[in-house]
């Protein structure tokens, strides 16, 4: 599949088989959850209305703290657990789809969410309008467009110049209280400090759903990075007290000047590596 065919594809499964190689979790994880959570029946309920037993939402819930390192796996599986038996006692596919997360099965999940919604056009619901699901799968789609963005087939660098502190509280507070409607707002704060990536901004501006694990607050975030993404060298400038650090990873080179203690640090202890946040703190003691 090609870029240019990813981005007006209709169907889930060409779509798996591009991310399916991907060996990391988080990303798969929150697709999964964002489908439960967000895919409509056609008779203005989600599949997540199906999920009436706490059980089941649990389970996604759990799934999606897991993702952020906020639940421990034995947290995740334990609900996990309990949301199958659920599944299996009352034999609900939209059960079973609540439990996967837990293993970030995309195609167990797209499977299961895309039955959840032919079983609602069988029961006869009148408002009903999808024919066989059909409609579903391309609400899938876009959620696959919306998780993973063009990241499988190109890296989008980010200047952490941009990341500046308007910036980063309004792209946190988007991602934890889901209030994507203020991805505009977002955009314009880019463009303040800066930033003249129009596809960055149109992802901000442009139609259509978002969700958690959207691939543009991800980027600003730095959410997915990881320890073995990064080659990091501290340089203490000539007036000992601001150091630069200079990121190399496979979304592109990053340098962000670190001015205070308590203005960077917080996002190198959550959005990169512990023990490079203490070895910050551990300069920076040095320097003053």
């Amino acid at each position: 599949m090609t870029e240019a065919e990813w981005l007006t594809c209709d169907d889930p499964t060409p779509m798996l088989e591009v991310v399916r190689s991907n060996p990391r979790q988080r990303r798969p994880r929150l697709f999964c959850c964002a489908c439960i959570r967000h895919t409509p029946l056609g008779d203005g309920r989600k599949v997540w209305d199906l999920l009436t037993d706490p059980r089941s939402r649990r389970a996604v819930e759990l799934a999606e703290l897991y993702a952020d390192d906020l639940a421990t796996e034995d947290e995740m599986d334990a609900a996990r657990h309990l949301a199958h038996r659920l599944a299996d006692e009352l034999r609900d596919v939209a059960l079973h789809a609540a439990a996967s997360p837990g293993r970030t099965d995309v195609a167990f999940t797209a499977f299961s969410i895309r039955n959840a919604v032919v079983t609602v056009v069988n029961r006869g619901a009148p408002t009903t309008k999808y024919d066989d699901g059909y409609a579903a799968q391309r609400k899938i789609c876009e959620f696959f467009r919306d998780v993973y963005g063009p990241l499988p087939f190109r890296s989008l660098p980010f200047d952490f110049g941009w990341a500046s502190s308007t910036v980063m509280s309004l792209a946190e507070g988007i991602y934890q209280e889901r209030a994507f409607d203020r991805l505009p707002i977002l955009a314009d704060a880019l463009e303040d400090v800066g930033c003249s990536n129009q596809e960055l901004l149109a992802h901000c501006r442009g139609p259509g759903e978002h969700v958690r694990g959207c691939w543009l607050l991800d980027l600003v975030l730095g959410r997915e990075l990881q320890p073995h993404d990064l080659q990091i060298d501290l340089v203490r400038l000539a007036d000992g007290r601001r150091l630069m650090r200079a990121v190399h990873c496979p979304t592109g080179i990053f340098t962000e000047g670190i001015r205070t203690h308590e203005e960077r640090l917080w996002f190198l202890k959550e959005r990169l590596i512990k023990d490079l946040a203490r070895k910050v703190w551990s300069e920076m003691r040095g320097a003053g």
